[in-house]
């Protein structure tokens, strides 16, 4: 499963400390790739767009030093795939959840 999303965040202001939260909300769209078999009958249609979703996210990201910080996210996708299938076609919700973790230096 392939998704794009545009996103609005929001970073509270750090007000002179290393932590700094932020969440956000967004519109994603849907490519999947459906291989499948429906009464012994093969299917496999390649990336098809699907259809539109939302995601969630928040997270915070910590100063370690001047150029140097730690970040965690994790973000939520819901949404409906219309895919291909042998036959005809399907549709089936989806749900993803992801947690991100990382470290990031500023030039």
């Amino acid at each position: 499963m392939n998704v794009g999303s545009i996103n609005g965040i929001y970073r509270w202001a750090d007000a002179g400390g290393r932590l700094r939260p932020y969440a956000g909300v967004g519109l994603a769209y849907y490519w999947p790739h459906s291989e499948n078999t429906v009464d012994n009958v093969q299917n496999e249609s390649g990336y098809k767009s699907s259809g539109f979703g939302y995601q969630l996210l928040g997270g915070f990201h910590y100063r370690l030093s001047e150029r140097i910080g730690a970040f965690f996210e994790a973000k939520v996708n819901s949404g409906t795939a219309k895919v291909d299938i042998a036959g005809g076609q399907a549709e089936t919700p989806l749900r993803t959840f992801h947690a991100l973790a990382g470290v990031d230096y500023r030039f």
